[in-house]
């Protein structure tokens, strides 16, 4: 993504969304966005790690977190969550995605899902992108077969390990889910995907 701050990050974010998301991949899934006022959104963004809320086909909802990356970073066979902001000053903000998604996971029994992908700001489909369920991310946590490692990800004794790592400028740091180890795991938990080695 050629973007660095949280602006132009959000910038970039919305134009995928509304160029290649929403148009291509909602439309597959069948999924129909629910509109929510802005205050509403920013809430459910800000606590839950909710970006849209949708309605699937059978009239479930489901909510949805996104994250796109440049396709400079198309080469990594991962997706990853946003874990901490250590540095920031709101320590409301401090537990990130992870955290947030972990809550809200506790609270309700909605579907919630990630759509992960890899485009540019020409993009009108995906190069690469996958749809994980966030629920079953969790509770492979929760029963500890999900383990954040400070040094690699892998497979290790029936455990799957995902590196926690630092973004270059020190603004937060991120944990690292391989998707072929994924899929050994728990492959039920890969909805959807283009691009990625199983």
């Amino acid at each position: 993504m050629p973007y660095g701050n949280y602006r132009d990050d959000r910038n970039f974010t919305n134009i995928i969304h509304n160029n290649v998301a929403e148009p291509i991949i909602y439309k597959d899934m069948g999924w129909v966005r629910i509109d929510v006022n802005n205050e509403l959104a920013e809430i459910k963004d800000n606590l839950l790690a909710v970006d849209y809320q949708v309605k699937d086909r059978d009239g479930n909802i489901i909510y949805v977190q996104e994250r796109f990356r440049g396709l400079n970073y198309m080469n990594y066979n991962d997706f990853t969550i946003r874990f901490k902001r250590e540095m920031n000053r709101d320590e409301t903000q401090i537990y990130s995605e992870f955290f947030k998604m972990k809550s809200n996971i506790a609270n309700n029994n909605n579907k919630f899902y990630m759509l992960y992908g890899f485009a540019n700001e020409r993009s009108v489909d995906f190069d690469k992108y996958i749809i994980v369920d966030l629920r079953l991310i969790i509770d492979l946590y929760l029963n500890k077969i999900l383990v954040i490692d400070e040094v690699d990800s892998n497979i290790i004794d029936g455990e799957l390990h995902a590196v926690h790592k630092y973004n270059h400028d020190d603004s937060s740091s991120f944990i690292a889910i391989n998707v072929k180890q994924l899929n050994q795991i728990c492959p039920e938990a890969i909805i959807r995907q283009k691009g990625y080695v199983l």
